[in-house]
């Protein structure tokens, strides 16, 4: 998966060839794994011995000491990787830059390299390259107005998905229905908490679902929802409804003001409660045609995030990691 840490293969490696990796979450610099305090808050104190005590008083940490205990060894561990500047290391955005560098890891050494989006989705916008850093002002929306939410995400209470069926409880009298995508832990407690709404009949659960099948939902919905409440460290569904042309609705955090543009390509909800959600949904639900002029700006920012911009950046960090190995271990074949 995109968590998974072969610290000791990567550095072996590293010894005689280039290499690149690319850190998908924060857990290779804090062994809380999100770098979020007590209610999500975040919290920019750099890796150390401290972090094992503070999982207790700031709630970062689980419940076992054994099990936090663990989390902080292999972070440790991890940390190895600053003293290693022959690796190239990849990120997604900048929010995972800055975590980085609070961790004493090199800037030289750090490339931004945003996930790409659409690359499944036969609805995808074809870009020429030289539109690939820049807004296409010719591109356009074909958005269906029918009040149908889609929110596409593991079913985690840091989803935030029950703070989203909160939030559409207090719309009822606003013609919408709602689409939860994916699987977790949380599925039964969260169809639980619909029927406690009473909006069971609104909200399907579909469960997880191959990406051929995600890219229909997305053409079928109106918005996207994204309520994490954790600081996200990129938020590919963003991208996602860049590249369809739909507008988004998100708290503010993390990596989410990285690709969405408030007031032009969705809302950013400030305040992490169901009622400022509520409002946000409601503003654009009763407002067809700003979705509409928002569908419309999420496609002429998707260049950007394409998949031919994604391989040219990441072209551009092997090279790099290649100019950063000592000239007297290159393999010759390189």
């Amino acid at each position: 998966t995109h968590s998974q840490q072969h610290l000791d293969t990567l550095l072996s490696c590293s010894l005689s060839v280039p290499v690149g990796v690319f850190l998908h979450d924060q857990s290779w610099f804090c062994s809380g794994g999100n770098r979020a305090l007590r209610g999500y808050q975040p919290c920019h104190r750099p890796h150390g011995v401290a972090c094992y005590f503070w999982h207790y008083a700031g709630g970062c940490g689980g419940k076992s000491p054994v099990g936090n205990f663990r989390r902080w060894q292999t972070t440790d561990r991890l940390q190895e990787l600053i003293r290693h500047p022959r690796v190239q290391i990849q990120v997604a955005s900048e929010f995972m830059i800055n975590g980085l560098k609070e961790n004493r890891f090199p800037s030289d050494s750090i490339d931004r390299i945003p996930l790409y989006g659409g690359s499944l989705s036969k609805h995808a916008i074809p870009v020429a390259p030289a539109a690939l850093t820049s807004p296409d002002s010719s591109t356009e929306s074909s958005l269906p107005i029918n009040g149908r939410l889609f929110a596409p995400a593991r079913l985690f209470h840091s989803k935030g998905l029950h703070v989203l069926l909160e939030a559409v409880a207090q719309l009822k009298t606003l013609p919408w229905t709602l689409v939860i995508a994916g699987k977790g832990p949380e599925r039964e407690r969260l169809e639980a908490l619909s029927r406690r709404l009473q909006i069971a009949d609104r909200v399907e659960f579909l469960g997880e679902i191959p990406p051929a099948d995600m890219d229909g939902w997305y053409q079928k919905s109106q918005i996207i929802v994204f309520p994490v409440l954790r600081p996200e460290p990129f938020g590919l569904i963003g991208v996602e409804a860049l590249a369809h042309g739909r507008p988004i609705v998100a708290f503010r955090g993390g990596a989410v003001s990285e690709w969405l543009w408030h007031g032009e390509t969705g809302l950013q909800v400030d305040v992490r409660t169901s009622t400022a959600l509520a409002q946000a949904l409601h503003q654009l639900l009763i407002d067809p045609e700003q979705c509409r002029e928002l569908g419309k700006n999420a496609l002429n920012r998707y260049p950007f995030f394409h998949p031919d911009a994604y391989l040219q950046r990441l072209l551009t960090s092997f090279r790099g990691a290649v100019d950063n190995l000592p000239r007297a271990q290159k393999d010759p074949k390189l």
